[in-house]
């Protein structure tokens, strides 16, 4: 049944209503991502899109780095692009190259969730990770 004044089609009776999809521009709202954030450059560098907690000034920074792991990295079987894992006390960066566009991910740590952290207190968390790393 078409409505006269807008043209939308409504539901007939004992039909469900059309779902549309919802776009949620909020990085917060989801569990878990605060903090966090995502960033989509051109080929030429230039920023398209982010979402969240992400420096887009630093968008041509991005891509040149996983342009040059590339190029270390141009020896390998297959052609596999290298996964690049930035990591700080407050968050890690993961930089791919996708059909020359760099994506970047940034994921908070867990200090960073619970707030700023001493350096004392990253050392510490950085040789756990690497004790239970070395263990597996």
């Amino acid at each position: 049944m078409v409505n006269g004044t807008t043209g939308e089609t409504s539901p007939r009776s004992g039909e469900d209503a059309p779902i549309s999809p919802q776009r949620n521009d909020d990085p917060k709202a989801t569990t878990g991502s605060v903090g966090g954030g995502a960033l989509c450059n051109d080929l030429s560098g230039l920023c398209l899109g982010a979402r969240g907690e992400i420096e887009t000034s630093k968008s041509g920074v991005y891509t040149s780095i996983a342009r040059l792991a590339s190029q270390l990295d141009s020896g390998r079987e297959g052609g596999d692009v290298p996964l690049i894992t930035i990591q700080t006390n407050r968050s890690a960066l993961l930089i791919k190259e996708y059909y020359g566009h760099a994506v970047v991910l940034r994921v908070p740590t867990d200090a960073e969730a619970e707030g700023d952290i001493s350096e004392e207190k990253h050392d510490n968390i950085v040789a756990q990770q690497d004790s239970s790393a070395a263990e597996s």
